[in-house]
């Protein structure tokens, strides 16, 4: 009896990994782009009650991230700061979605820096009684009511920000690319590494990330399918979603 009301538990638990989706994992705004949407959607048979906050973390020089040791801190560079949005909670109809948008604030004293958050969209499911008991399979089981949390950078830069990136140390052993990315300047990157040959030829690529404004180097690993080349052009592609997105390249020559 109890290992069937712990699978029927985690049976309802693991559901609510599909329950609710959102149709972007990254928010940029800028002078440019002062405006955007995205969606939030219910894809089960439930009422989705559903909020928007904001959250902190602190990056060291790897890239890693941690929240501040006090809670509900809010530093100087937060996008809360310069934002607005809409709706805040709302509820989400069986089979429906909701629009969200982001605003920039028209400020004109702004300060000269990359604003960031975090967008945290919780939600759970809406049922005429809470204290609900299933029978399931001869057994009660009770209806748990989990809450699902999309986590969702918000990047916002308010004027021109000058980034450099360099690519040194490349370095092939075997089928294993190495090199480092070397960062520079007063904004984050977001893109990825694309590996070709002397013609220009795509060989494979990585997937998107991050650069953030606190890591000055990061070594990169890739491994490269069979190929046949005289030299690997390894380059650096910035999402083209951001205005002035930067490229930048550099070449290994093949002894």
């Amino acid at each position: 009896m109890y290992k069937t009301c712990f699978f029927i538990i985690l049976f309802l638990t693991s559901n609510i990994s599909w329950a609710v989706s959102v149709s972007t994992y990254r928010i940029y705004l800028d002078r440019e782009h002062n405006a955007t949407d995205y969606w939030v959607s219910n894809k089960t048979l439930l009422k989705q009650e559903c909020k928007i906050d904001f959250t902190h973390y602190t990056f060291d020089a790897f890239g890693n991230l941690s929240k501040y040791d006090t809670p509900n801190f809010i530093p100087n560079n937060s996008a809360k700061k310069i934002v607005r949005f809409s709706p805040k909670s709302f509820v989400i109809a069986p089979k429906s979605k909701q629009k969200i948008r982001f605003t920039l604030r028209n400020k004109h004293d702004i300060e000269k820096i990359e604003y960031r958050s975090h967008i945290i969209v919780s939600c759970q499911d809406i049922k005429d009684n809470d204290s609900q008991i299933e029978t399931l399979a001869n057994f009660a089981a009770v209806t748990v009511k989990p809450i699902l949390r999309h986590h969702i950078p918000l990047v916002v830069r308010p004027r021109n920000l000058d980034v450099q990136l360099d690519i040194k140390n490349i370095a092939l052993e075997g089928k294993q690319l190495s090199f480092d990315l070397e960062r520079s300047g007063k904004r984050s990157l977001y893109g990825q590494v694309n590996v070709k040959d002397q013609d220009n030829n795509l060989i494979t690529s990585s997937r998107k990330f991050p650069l953030y404004h606190e890591v000055l180097s990061k070594n990169v690993s890739i491994s490269l399918p069979k190929f046949k080349a005289k030299s690997l052009i390894v380059e650096f592609i910035e999402d083209d979603e951001l205005t002035n997105s930067l490229t930048t390249s550099s070449t290994l020559i093949l002894k």
